[in-house]
């Protein structure tokens, strides 16, 4: 059977990680196997740096967690890759 999850920082406008509790609990959780994928309303809702975005995207996609963006498609492959950079890079 398999479960949905919620994890909502809504309301935090800090863009340290450490003071978004439902975010550290999502990434406890993504090294526990317990959901397979993590959708986003948007690429800048995840973070607004460029470092930590990849870190924590990389921590996902370790374990993996796929990564996907309620109003931006990004594709699979090398230009998925530059297009999300160059969005990561707008949006810091």
């Amino acid at each position: 059977m398999k479960k949905n999850f919620c994890f909502n920082d809504c309301g935090y406008l800090c863009p340290v990680f450490q003071q978004r509790p439902d975010f550290q609990r999502m990434l406890r959780d993504c090294e526990r196997g317990v959901f397979q994928a993590v959708i986003c309303w948007k690429m800048d809702r995840f973070a607004r740096n460029w470092y930590d975005s990849a870190m924590y995207k990389y921590k996902l996609k370790r374990n993996g967690i796929r990564i996907f963006y309620a109003k931006e498609l990004i594709p699979e492959g090398p230009e998925g890759i530059i297009l999300e950079s160059v969005m990561e890079g707008y949006a810091e």
